[in-house]
């Protein structure tokens, strides 16, 4: 593990508050020669990146009692993908519905780069510590960041070559959605700080909306619902 990249005088630079600047610098080349969608990327990276500090720090609590400005931190660590896909989702879709556009047009844009910048914060999981794995059989964990990672990046690839060719609206968007919730509900079964609700952890719960949503959403994408 190495959360600490390097110390700076009196400046520490960790290691996820770095990736998450690189998966903020691959989204803004990744919308370079389009001012709309730029200018609609820093309203979701705000809106997501709250949200899931928020969601974080509803689940850990007692993290903050006595230290509350370490909220604030968030170059440590501790955020929560649904919280903040939710979030973003939310916010995204009325600033989109404000300006009379398309919102599943908008969805089948930043899916590509959404996937790629969830591969690269798991490098920064990596590097934390955090979002581990299980013991194997020889006494070191399963690289669940590192399998999370690699599924990401090839479902970005999978997503941006499916953006270019014919589709209907929400289509690239409902793969995203199936496509990571199948990822992410495979990985949890070897992750080792998620406790079980029921047969699933709460990860693997939401991972089995969001397979169902992405079915209903290509059944459905023919019918302008948004």
């Amino acid at each position: 593990m190495h959360p600490i990249l390097f110390r700076l005088g009196p400046f520490t630079i960790y290691s996820y508050g770095v990736c998450v600047a690189l998966a903020m610098l691959a989204a803004f080349f990744y919308t370079r020669k389009n001012r709309e969608a730029q200018d609609l990327l820093f309203l979701l990276f705000l809106s997501g990146l709250a949200g899931a500090r928020l969601f974080f720090v509803a689940q850990h609590p007692g993290d903050y009692r006595l230290h509350p400005w370490r909220v604030f931190w968030i170059q440590e660590g501790g955020l929560v993908w649904y919280g903040g896909f939710l979030t973003a989702v939310a916010v995204g879709a009325l600033a989109v519905r404000a300006r009379k556009g398309s919102v599943l047009k908008w969805a089948d844009y930043f899916s590509p780069i959404l996937a790629l910048g969830q591969g690269i914060g798991r490098v920064g999981c990596f590097l934390n510590g955090c979002c581990y794995g299980k013991l194997t059989g020889a006494g070191t964990r399963y690289p669940t960041q590192l399998y999370e990672m690699s599924l990401l990046f090839a479902l970005a690839i999978f997503l941006l070559l499916g953006s270019f060719k014919k589709h209907r609206d929400g289509q690239v968007f409902a793969a995203y959605l199936g496509g990571y919730g199948a990822i992410r509900f495979l990985v949890e079964f070897l992750r080792g700080d998620q406790e079980l609700f029921g047969m699933f952890t709460l990860p693997q719960w939401i991972s089995l909306v969001l397979i169902f949503a992405a079915f209903f959403l290509n059944r459905f994408s023919k019918r302008k619902i948004v």
